[in-house]
């Protein structure tokens, strides 16, 4: 198949060795002319740029490399680079005199405690962001790294119990945190075998007692306040009546219809974004102290465990959904190469278009760490539900 030089239309008859090395010389070096192109051409380099981006050829930024490199060679291109970028690092930390301070691998800067999917979701990312040609092209900013996950049963679950799931998967968070860990220190536990995080039976009598106790009663009619041992479904409204019920005040969000262009969300990235905030640390994703998000939607809820945001501001949410068994061979690992990223990723990711599949969304946030009501007056008033709608 015939090819064309991108800067001086030269053809070939395809792409090979003398056509590879025909583009090179265009950027040998600054003070020369390259071959085959005349002086006249060579000087005006605004016109071939146009050309560049239209051809099958992608320019390297990597560090000073700036070759032009065929698109079906990027990415071994690319790992070319960041191979040599680890052998120069494991170099130098072999050269650090004992006693000195050594440099931090990217994919083993973890809080201690990092639970296995938090522990995945940040190697993963951070061999995403190598393969991005630097490793300043995005920022990811995740949850408190103590987050677990928690899968449906395809035997037991699968199709009612996802709810619960992202439920047990906020609370693996919360109770690692001392702050909320003690508001459930009195709850009743069906068996003293019990793990530390509740199990979907113990989180149902534990939903039947908010209501008991007055919260969200609108809620139980409508389930005839009773779950346990049933499959009924859960959303939103029972998460955060269960949260109201020990004295955590939660913020119950209504997405009730797209804020964007051809039914996008892009108020609820926004919302997102501004809850897990900023980091100007690119490279290297970064663990806050928050607790996950609760996003439900229309038959399904899943859990937000942080937000990534490209130096173009493409942002992805990162996402555990119960429902997308995650291989122990991936949750086990201790770093990822360049070509094993993107299985994990696709159960990651959920992008501003993807979030179009949907017309309405709701979000519960735990943002206030105040534990407790200081009066009877204030948790009457947390009684009811009330949710911010947006937009």
């Amino acid at each position: 198949m015939p090819v064309d030089c991108p800067v001086c239309d030269r053809q070939f008859d395809a792409y090979g060795p003398e056509c590879q090395q025909h583009v090179e010389a265009h950027f040998a070096s600054d003070d020369q002319v390259p071959l085959d192109v005349d002086a006249d051409h060579y000087g005006d380099l605004s016109e071939s740029e146009s050309a560049l981006q239209q051809a099958d050829f992608r320019e390297c930024t990597y560090g000073t490399c700036e070759k032009l490199v065929p698109q079906r060679q990027w990415e071994a291109h690319l790992l070319s680079h960041i191979q040599e970028q680890e052998q120069e690092q494991q170099a130098d930390s072999a050269s650090v005199p004992a006693g000195a301070s050594t440099p931090v691998h990217l994919g083993s800067s973890l809080p201690h405690g990092t639970s296995p999917p938090m522990s995945m979701i940040f190697r993963v990312l951070v061999a995403n962001m190598r393969l991005k040609a630097q490793l300043g092209t995005s920022v990811a900013v995740l949850s408190h790294p103590k987050t677990q996950i928690h899968c449906t049963d395809p035997s037991v679950d699968k199709k009612w119990g996802c709810g619960y799931r992202n439920l047990q998967m906020l609370l693996s968070c919360l109770l690692g945190i001392p702050e909320y860990a003690d508001a459930f220190r009195d709850k009743p536990r069906l068996t003293t075998l019990s793990s530390e995080v509740p199990t979907v039976f113990e989180l149902q009598r534990w939903i039947e007692e908010a209501w008991f106790l007055g919260f969200d009663q609108e809620g139980g009619r409508q389930l005839h306040n009773c779950l346990y041992k049933t499959r009924k479904w859960i959303g939103a409204t029972e998460i955060a009546a269960l949260l109201l019920s020990v004295g955590i005040r939660p913020e119950l969000v209504d997405f009730y219809k797209p804020s964007g262009p051809s039914g996008g969300h892009p108020k609820l990235m926004d919302y997102v974004q501004n809850y897990y905030g900023s980091d100007e640390t690119r490279g290297v994703p970064v663990f806050t102290a928050k607790p996950p998000l609760y996003l439900q939607h229309q038959g399904h809820s899943r859990t937000i465990v942080g937000i990534e945001t490209t130096r173009r501001g493409d942002r992805s949410l990162i996402v555990l959904d119960p429902g997308k068994r995650i291989p122990d061979q991936l949750l086990n690992r201790d770093n990822f190469s360049i070509p094993e990223v993107f299985r994990p990723l696709k159960l990651l990711r959920v992008t501003e278009d993807m979030l179009k599949e949907h017309q309405q969304y709701q979000i519960v946030c735990i943002k206030d760490s105040t534990v407790g009501y200081p009066s009877t007056e204030e948790q009457q008033l947390h009684m009811t539900l009330r949710s911010i709608r947006i937009p």
